[in-house]
């Protein structure tokens, strides 16, 4: 079985926003707290991508709100680098335009 967090990073360092929700949804279905609480902050972070890249900045904006929030809920969690505060900056990336590329290096995963 594929990496589907791994594939949900790729995913979205290729402004692939809704396949990268796809992909960490799969996993969601299945995870526990504080895993769970993560994986819905990320969840967020690519569904706001897919409402920017639709021109609709009130539901990115809402988005945005709910990821940083479910990141808070998953403080101490980090998988792949990349923890709650990591999530945090990122929201702040994509809501000022930032590229799904920009928002997590490659290399730390």
């Amino acid at each position: 079985m594929p990496d589907s967090v791994l594939a949900g990073f790729k995913l979205l360092a290729e402004d692939r926003f809704y396949e990268a929700h796809e992909a960490w949804e799969e996993v969601w279905l299945h995870a526990q707290k504080p895993r769970k609480l993560w994986l819905q902050a990320l969840i967020c972070l690519a569904g706001a991508g897919v409402h920017r890249q639709k021109g609709r900045p009130d539901p990115m904006h809402r988005l945005l709100h709910l990821a940083r929030h479910r990141s808070q809920e998953a403080s101490g969690y980090q998988e792949r680098g990349v923890d709650s505060h990591r999530i945090a900056q990122a929201t702040e990336k994509l809501a000022l335009g930032s590229s799904g590329s920009d928002l997590f290096s490659l290399s730390d995963r």
